[in-house]
């Protein structure tokens, strides 16, 4: 069906079913008459997104324009959110095509016999890793023994050592290119559904205040926590709750009714989650409270932590912020 075009698409989403070879990059319509169910019409796509081994967004973008003229802008979404799932994947299939390729020409010089040079083959190298194979097998794997131009046995080896490790090293770039690849791709898609779905970020700032919230109410109770003011850390009232041995929480002691903390700021642990997460707001929380590293492990293990759950904080909060906005394409 590529290429083609219908004014109005009139079928039956389950007959695709029985279809297994299908192109649809190309197809236009305008209409659906029985727009049927989403996850059907996904794997409609599915079978038919790619030419000659190579995705193409264009069937998903096709749908997801139809239906959102029909005015069913969630499914587009979905539709669009599926597209670029499939798109992203499809970079990071094409890298892994090239460390296989990679790899088997690896083996192939490690101990160059028939069998090797079969897999290699059949791995469907790209042009130019073709042509240094093709040179490399004529200069230095077929040359007779009394060629001019034929190296020594320790040139030779030497040489063979030192491209293994040229391709160990490329194959160890794009496995990091991999990695960071499926990582920016997985945060896209949990977090703002690619621009989609922006207000999926709040979900992931909700699960972070609460992380926050939760382990700097343990901190708490296990007396961890101490003024963030250098002004009542040098006064003796709190100095001598801080050194008696007994009081288990001086924090919690030094603000009771009776206490000369009682008008201080009141710690409560959920608004010091949100405080710890959410940029740019200040509710006076962690202005007025810190973790202690020298009282135990709850406090120092809050005190590292409030970097990483600030650190993601931000980072949620921005990619949230630019999808409404519009910064990451919607389109």
């Amino acid at each position: 069906m590529s290429g083609a075009h219908f004014d109005t698409l009139v079928d039956d989403p389950e007959s695709w079913e029985r279809v297994t070879d299908l192109s649809l990059i190309g197809l236009t319509y305008t209409h659906i008459i029985n727009p049927g169910d989403t996850a059907k019409r996904l794997e409609w796509l599915g079978k038919g997104h790619e030419m000659n081994g190579e995705f193409s967004p264009q069937p998903y973008t096709q749908l997801a324009k139809v239906l959102r003229d029909m005015g069913h802008d969630r499914d587009a979404r979905t539709v669009l959110v599926e597209g670029e799932v499939r798109h992203r994947g499809s970079e990071w299939h094409e890298i892994e095509k090239r460390r296989a390729e990679r790899w088997a020409l690896r083996r192939f010089l490690k101990s160059p016999n028939q069998e090797n040079k079969d897999v290699y083959v059949e791995t469907k190298a790209s042009d130019q890793r073709k042509q240094l194979f093709d040179r490399f097998q004529r200069i230095y794997l077929d040359a007779a023994k009394d060629h001019p131009n034929r190296p020594s046995d320790a040139q030779l080896e030497l040489a063979l050592a030192g491209f293994r490790q040229d391709l160990q090293w490329f194959n160890a770039k794009d496995k990091l290119r991999i990695w960071w690849l499926k990582a920016k791709s997985y945060g896209l898609h949990w977090l703002v559904g690619y621009g989609y779905q922006p207000f999926r970020s709040l979900g992931a700032l909700t699960v972070l205040v609460l992380l926050a919230a939760g382990l700097s109410h343990i901190a708490w109770r296990h007396g961890d926590f101490a003024p963030n003011s250098d002004v009542i850390l040098s006064t003796t009232a709190w100095q001598n709750l801080a050194e008696d041995k007994t009081v288990r929480n001086p924090a919690q002691t030094w603000t009771a009714e009776t206490e000369k903390g009682r008008d201080y700021e009141t710690f409560y642990w959920l608004a010091y989650g949100f405080d710890v997460v959410v940029p740019i707001v200040n509710i006076g929380q962690e202005a007025a409270w810190a973790p202690s590293t020298t009282r135990g492990p709850w406090g120092w293990t809050l005190w590292w932590m409030r970097w990483l759950f600030t650190v993601f904080g931000w980072i949620v909060t921005a990619l949230g912020a630019a999808a409404i906005a519009g910064v990451i394409r919607r389109e």
